[in-house]
């Protein structure tokens, strides 16, 4: 039911670099370090150089609307406050995001969700199962492969509950692309109800708006 792997550099092997772009895509959402003085550096960072490695194994032209949409942003940070350490913030996420679009164009047009939707829904259920022990109060038992949680919050190594809400809904929806591309629905459904649970001990208002916006769009 499933083809395709998106569009590789020349040479290169296309069910391995599916492989390592959906392992590249499911490691910045469990990347457990973040280090001070700003904890969102070394996972920003590690985001950026995944995306990096992710546009060298798969092709990609970026689309030159969004390119000039970001350039007339950063241009509009940088004339008011051309030092301001905000501006070059704004930049990089704004090469970020080109290089991500770069490698998304390459994946639409060569058939390439299936490995997006797996490591999407991989993380997901990862990060649940961590999320889940630290808010049992367990979550210490996964030692430096999970981030603290000294009130039994459920965040996994996302660090702040609505993110990984969000999460747990992006893997509902990888599920529910499954079923919809005919994969076999039982064990679909059941990761979906895991992920559900996941959500739930969130207690996250964001992730249940997230979860009935996508019921709706499932029902449309």
């Amino acid at each position: 039911m499933w083809s395709g792997t998106g569009v590789t550099r020349a040479g290169v092997n296309p069910t391995w670099t599916a492989a390592g772009v959906g392992l590249l895509l499911a490691l910045p959402w469990l990347m457990p370090v973040s280090g001070g003085p700003s904890p969102n550096v070394q996972p920003w960072l590690f985001t950026a150089a995944c995306a990096c490695v992710i546009s060298l194994l798969w092709a990609g032209t970026v689309p030159l609307r969004l390119a000039a949409a970001l350039l007339a942003l950063a241009a509009w940070a940088w004339v008011g406050s051309p030092t301001s350490l905000d501006t070059f913030a704004l930049a990089g996420g704004a090469l970020l995001i080109l290089i991500a679009a770069a490698a998304a164009r390459a994946v639409a047009s060569g058939g390439g969700e299936r490995p997006i939707a797996l490591a999407w829904l991989a993380a997901a259920l990862v990060s649940t199962a961590i999320a889940l022990m630290q808010y049992f109060g367990v979550g210490h038992w996964l030692g430096p492969l999970a981030s603290a949680s000294p009130d039994a919050e459920a965040y996994a190594n996302l660090r702040q509950r609505n993110q990984f809400a969000s999460l747990t809904v992006i893997g509902v929806a990888a599920c529910l692309w499954a079923v919809w591309r005919g994969a076999s629905s039982r064990a679909w459904w059941l990761a979906a109800v895991v992920l559900a649970v996941g959500n739930a001990a969130t207690t996250s208002r964001t992730g249940l708006l997230e979860l009935f916006a996508l019921a709706a769009l499932a029902a449309a």
